[in-house]
């Protein structure tokens, strides 16, 4: 099994790298504007600014020898092997192998992976980020995990995206609504719970910017509209009036990324249809293992672990909700949850197969 799983990540390494070079002859421009933001601020002095993303990811790229003469190959060959490296390491720690099932999952991901992370990317330091954190294993104890998880949420925050630090507020109190000793707490009361805290976040912000969250979509989709690299915009479905309208927003949004049936109202493109194939799937795909697992926590030995990728594939979808300002660049961010995804899909496959045997060991002794 362990030779069988070596050879499948090598397999798809060497598919990925053949992916990169091929996505420069085939993607249209708009897919490496961000790459090429980042090559000219290569020729900027080494500093690290705060909440600076662009210049901070020029200056990490910079600490590995990369110029603005660096070859384009050999920076989507480090940036994607960076990545890949850092996800093989977290799945041997978890005893991943490969089956047919999981093989043909790893490889669509893998390629998608391929395309936004082979290149000049901002997305490579925030796989590694996630990588990190749903790496921390600590037992049911939300506290030591809070110690050790903050200081990783705090300076991507500081140094990147600084809206990290809502999916770090959302990320706890999922995972203390909803995970954190459940029998304490019905259903109903952790619903409440959570968009009490929600609305006490959106309510304490607008008094202290004078600014909705959601209004931040519509300042940077203002020059855009009518553009052709623009044609999946994300529009707030309601004028934001009040702190209410700015969270109906959200959720309103949210629906829209997971199930984005709107994207058909455009031309019937065979990318746009391809992704929205792909996305409901994703979508009822990840609602299906985590019910699945959900009943069956008590057999899953790394359940704690289960919890911090479930929550914060949530909270991070939650935080997207309120900014994105299309479905590309919301497809472009949701790869850096990819070790988390793959995860929670290789515990659904391993445990699916548990329950197969006990049910077989089950029915062989009652017919005995």
């Amino acid at each position: 099994m362990i030779k069988k799983t070596s050879i499948g990540f090598l397999v798809n390494y060497i598919l990925g790298l053949i992916f990169i070079f091929l996505n420069r002859h085939i993607l249209p421009k708009k897919f490496f504007y961000d790459s090429l933001h980042i090559k000219t601020l290569l020729s900027n002095p080494y500093s690290f600014c705060l909440f600076n993303s662009f210049l901070n990811t020029a200056y990490f790229y910079k600490m590995f020898g990369f110029s603005t003469s660096s070859s384009c190959y050999l920076v989507a060959i480090f940036s994607y092997s960076l990545c890949f490296v850092c996800l093989i390491l977290f799945l041997r720690r978890i005893n991943f192998i490969f089956n047919f099932k999981m093989f043909l999952i790893f490889f669509i991901l893998n390629f998608i992976l391929s395309i936004y992370v082979g290149q000049y990317s901002k997305e490579v330091i925030a796989f590694i980020i996630v990588t990190l954190l749903i790496s921390i294993e600590k037992n049911n104890n939300l506290v030591i995990y809070f110690m050790l998880s903050s200081p990783i949420f705090l300076f991507y925050t500081l140094f990147f995206r600084i809206y990290w630090i809502l999916i770090f507020y959302f990320f706890f109190i999922i995972k203390i609504c909803w995970f954190y000793k459940p029998r304490a707490l019905n259903y109903f009361t952790k619903i409440t719970l959570f968009f009490v805290l929600t609305v006490i976040l959106y309510t304490t912000i607008y008094y202290t910017t004078n600014k909705y969250l959601t209004s931040s979509r519509y300042i940077v989709n203002l020059c855009r509209i009518g553009s052709p690299d623009a044609q999946s915009i994300l529009v707030n479905p309601l004028h934001n009036t009040s702190v209410i309208t700015d969270l109906l927003n959200t959720i309103l949004v949210f629906i829209y990324l997971i199930f984005p049936f709107k994207l058909f109202l455009l031309k019937m493109k065979l990318e746009y249809i391809i992704f929205v194939v792909w996305q409901i799937f994703n979508s009822l795909f990840f609602i299906k293992i985590v019910y699945y697992l959900s009943k069956r926590k008590n057999l899953i030995k790394r359940w704690d672990q289960t919890t911090n990728c479930i929550t914060l594939i949530i909270a991070f979808t939650i935080v997207q909700a309120m900014f994105e300002p299309d479905y590309g660049s919301f497809l472009k961010h949701q790869v850096v949850l990819f070790p988390a995804y793959i995860y929670l899909i290789f515990i659904y496959f391993k445990t699916k197969k548990y329950c197969k045997l006990l049910r077989c060991l089950y029915e062989s002794n009652t017919y005995s």
